[in-house]
This record gives C-alpha cells, sequence and structure tokens, in this order.
C-alpha cells in the first residue's frame, strides 16, 4: 500500500522539494520521473517573493474557505497590533496571512517539507501540551518551510513567527 497521492506528488515538484530520483524512487517509476522533469509537467513556483496578491490568491486555492477567511481575519488583526506597537506592518501582515499555510497539508506533504514528530525550530523535543499530539506545533514548522518554498518569504523574523505562532516563544 502507498501513503502518497498524485496531489502530494504535484506539491513536492512545484514546491522544488524533489532534487533526484531517489527521493521519489519508491512511489513513481524512474521513466514516468524523467517524463516529469522532461516535459516540466509540475513547474515549480517561481523562487522570488510573492506579492500579498499573489500569496492571497495562491491560499484560496491551498486553503478552505473557512481557513482562508480566518487567515485573512488574522493578516488584518497583525496589522493592527503592529501598528498599536511600532512593528514592522509589512512583516506582520506576511506573517499574518502566512501563519497557517501548512494548516490543511496531508500527512506525506508533511514529510516532503521534512517536517515528522514534534519537535520545536531548535530541535528540542517539545512537551504535548495540545490534545493533538504535537499536530498544533507541526503545522506552524511546516509553514515557515512553505513560506519560504512556495511563497518566497526569506526574513527570518517571518519566518520565526509562523513557525512558532501556536507555541510562542520566550522573549
Amino acid at each position: 500500500e502507498c501513503d502518497i497521492s498524485s496531489t502530494d506528488i504535484r506539491f513536492a515538484f512545484e514546491n522544488n522539494l524533489i532534487i533526484d530520483n531517489s527521493q521519489i524512487s519508491r512511489y513513481v517509476d524512474p521513466q514516468v520521473y524523467e517524463y516529469i522533469k522532461a516535459n516540466n509537467l509540475y513547474k515549480s513556483k517561481e523562487k522570488r517573493r510573492m506579492t500579498i496578491d499573489e500569496m492571497m490568491e495562491d491560499l484560496k486555492l491551498l486553503l478552505s474557505k473557512d481557513r482562508y477567511v480566518h487567515s485573512l481575519g488574522v493578516m488584518n488583526e497583525a496589522v493592527r497590533i503592529a501598528r498599536l506597537y511600532g512593528a514592522d506592518v509589512e512583516k506582520c501582515r506576511c506573517a499574518g496571512l502566512l501563519h497557517d499555510c501548512a494548516k490543511q497539508l496531508s500527512s506525506a506533504q508533511y514529510k516532503w517539507l521534512g517536517i515528522t514528530g514534534s519537535v520545536d525550530p531548535n530541535g528540542v523535543a517539545e512537551t504535548r501540551d495540545y490534545d493533538d499530539g504535537g499536530k498544533a506545533a507541526r503545522h506552524g514548522r511546516a509553514g515557515a518551510v512553505l513560506a519560504s518554498l512556495r511563497y518566497g518569504i526569506d526574513d527570518p523574523e517571518i519566518l520565526e513567527a509562523i513557525a512558532v505562532h501556536t507555541t510562542g516563544k520566550p522573549e
């Protein structure tokens, strides 16, 4: 039995997660892999930072309607709080919008992003404070990886805010 779908495979190609055939050989025949690469079937996202409008359009496709509306609300609240405390409004807008970008990924997609188990961004095992066995923390870490790979975010403050939005961080 194979624990992966064609959606998961497309996701991996689109987000530049597959470097060579060894990473996908147990799911895809080598000739199929070569055909996909040769014909650029699943075009990878351009490695450039998307605009907020482009991110919003992409999130409409990636998230459920309710999760998308939630993300817009968090973005607006992040902007309000940034203005109140003198933080960088655009960084907060971006982190707020993307905070749940990985919330609805499949288990296979989390694996493609390199997110397994319950480990904090510093590599320390997390306590299981959540009823969901650490999934809340997992989607934050996965969101930071996805924000970098899919949306071109390279600002460490934005990525960290996404990674720890469910667990918090000292200071």
